[in-house]
């Protein structure tokens, strides 16, 4: 939690009030992630989602979801509900999700 909150810059606690402090990850066995892809502010059209359904075949990608279709309009302004597409899914431990490459 205090990794978290120093990124987010909020000051956490627990619900008595005392402080939440964690020193770094946590071990697991699976890190859920998810991925939202705005519109460049210079887009004002989707022109194509051609080749999102590849994603799905990446190691550990679970859900592709296209949020806007060609021909739909964008604008960067109208904020991160208005992503294009979002890829979720899960990496190894803690440890080896730090260096797995970003989709690109």
């Amino acid at each position: 939690m205090q990794a978290a909150c120093r990124f987010s810059g909020f000051p956490c606690a627990s619900p008595s009030g005392e402080p939440v402090v964690v020193d770094g990850l946590i071990p697991c066995e699976r890190v859920g992630w998810l991925f939202e892809f705005q519109p460049p502010t210079s887009a004002r059209r989707v022109v194509s989602t051609e080749g999102l359904d590849r994603l799905a075949e990446l190691a550990g990608v679970q859900t592709v979801f296209v949020n806007r279709s060609p021909g739909d309009p964008v604008d960067w302004r109208e904020g991160g509900g208005h992503f294009i597409y979002s890829v979720a899914g899960v990496s190894g431990t803690t440890t080896n999700s730090r260096d797995q490459p970003l989709p690109s």
